[in-house]
């Protein structure tokens, strides 16, 4: 068996069969692929529908009882069963052309038979995905073209248009669709549409069954792949179309940033870090934008060089010895300068060299962004270091984080850095040459 189709299902049973009905007319060899569908409790008629095409395809059904949101563990029931070296997962819903499962096929082997079989790179392969967005709203306008019974039609027109276009298409076109040049090319990795070959997928342990809500299990399991060295690669050929259906919009937005936060912890990756403050479809870009600010912070001065004496001495009365925090701690002067109990600083180098200095403080390579400190562990927090040419996105995660964990949030900024538009933020001392001392609360609700 070359390939086997993993669908996870749960009562949508009404478009699985345009799925299962899309996936029955392949061009690829009948006995060379399957169709494994999971389903994960469904109570309406799935497990009949699946029985239609008992006679057209290879087509397996597993039944698990309902006990919530368990896509990682339907996967991975699927992988269990798969026959196939190539897995391919798409979610209920996708139609696709006939040649969805040649092209999955060709993506990681080639136009070669199985004796000339020659794999030089482990791929995980992301097919394209028309109409794939965060929420789907009707209208009126729908061109007739988009019709889920004649796929093939439906796709050839679709590649001469923008609309119904994936939302990652804009990521696509900004790196020239070459992933080889995507600094982290797992956070577009998501399962509507994607394929591995079941070796590197066991190899890489699957998906972490853990994730029992909405989003993540799949960018996390994409990660997982990149850290192994896997490659990925973008196949507009292997494309389906979403059937437009009915989204959990908000509830899957405030999952999704549980998941991220759940991800982050697991690892504890910079990365991640601003990953969770980010929209993982517009991640890539962020992060390279946050690359080149991190460039540019390593050739500014420390605040060991900006600040006078006299602003030191400012900042010491202000922040007096009592419990608190500095997020980004640099190399450990103002650790000294506020007598602190904690600090944070992403750079190696400079958090070396403050516990080196300060070996009896708390110190925690991160952005700052999540710490590991319940709320109100602090009296105070200063938000110092980043602040010079880091965007506003990034401080507002780490004015975030500071009005959890402290009563206090001060924040030394820099004359020409970023401002805030998303908290209150009031000067409390000119500490001159350019630097203020500002403190930093939430802003008043409008009722």
């Amino acid at each position: 068996m070359k390939v086997s189709v993993i669908i996870p299902t749960y009562n949508r049973s009404e478009i699985l069969e345009y799925t299962l009905s899309s996936l029955a007319t392949q061009d690829f060899p009948n006995r060379e692929y399957e169709v494994i569908v999971i389903d994960d409790g469904s109570v309406d008629n799935t497990r009949e529908v699946v029985g239609l095409f008992k006679n057209e395809m290879n087509v397996v059904y597993y039944f698990q009882e309902d006990k919530g949101f368990r896509a990682a563990l339907a996967r991975n029931e699927g992988i269990k069963r798969a026959k196939g070296d190539v897995l391919v997962f798409i979610d209920t819903g996708i139609v696709v052309g006939t040649t969805f499962v040649r092209e999955h096929y060709i993506a990681h082997f080639g136009n070669t038979s199985d004796k000339g079989r020659c794999v030089k790179e482990n791929y995980a392969v992301m097919g394209y995905v028309y109409g794939f967005s965060y929420e789907h709203k009707e209208d009126n306008i729908t061109p007739e073209y988009i019709d889920f019974s004649r796929p093939n039609q439906m796709i050839q027109n679709l590649r001469g248009t923008d609309y119904y276009r994936d939302m990652r298409e804009c990521i696509y076109r900004e790196f020239g669709n070459d992933f080889s040049i995507v600094p982290a090319p797992w956070a577009l990795f998501h399962t509507n549409n994607i394929s591995v070959q079941k070796n590197v997928m066991l190899d890489t342990g699957c998906f972490d069954e853990s994730f029992i809500t909405w989003g993540v299990e799949d960018i996390e399991c994409g990660y997982r792949l990149f850290k192994n060295n896997v490659k990925f690669k973008l196949s507009r050929e292997a494309c389906g179309v979403q059937y437009p259906h009915e989204r959990h919009t908000s509830l899957n937005y405030i999952s999704g940033k549980i998941n991220e936060i759940k991800f982050y912890n697991k690892y504890k990756d910079n990365v991640l870090e601003l990953l969770s403050v980010s929209n993982s479809v517009y991640f890539n870009i962020k992060y390279l934008e946050y690359l080149k600010h991190r460039k540019n912070l390593g050739e500014q001065p420390l605040f060991s060089e900006m600040l006078t004496g006299e602003a030191v001495k400012i900042l010491s009365e202000e922040i007096l010895s009592q419990k608190n925090i500095v997020l980004g701690c640099q190399e450990g002067f103002l650790l000294d300068v506020c007598k602190s109990e904690a600090g944070t600083e992403s750079d190696a180098g400079l958090i070396s060299k403050a516990g080196e200095a300060h070996p009896d403080i708390a110190l925690h390579r991160c952005l700052g962004i999540r710490t590991p400190y319940k709320a109100k562990s602090f009296e105070a927090s200063l938000i110092a270091g980043a602040g010079t040419v880091l965007d506003e996105n990034f401080i507002n995660g780490l004015a975030s984080e500071a009005l959890k964990i402290s009563k206090k949030v001060y924040w030394l900024k820099v004359e020409g850095g970023t401002d805030l538009s998303g908290y209150k933020y009031t000067e409390v001392k000119n500490l001159g040459d350019g630097i203020k001392l500002y403190q930093i609360e939430n802003k008043p609700r409008v009722s």
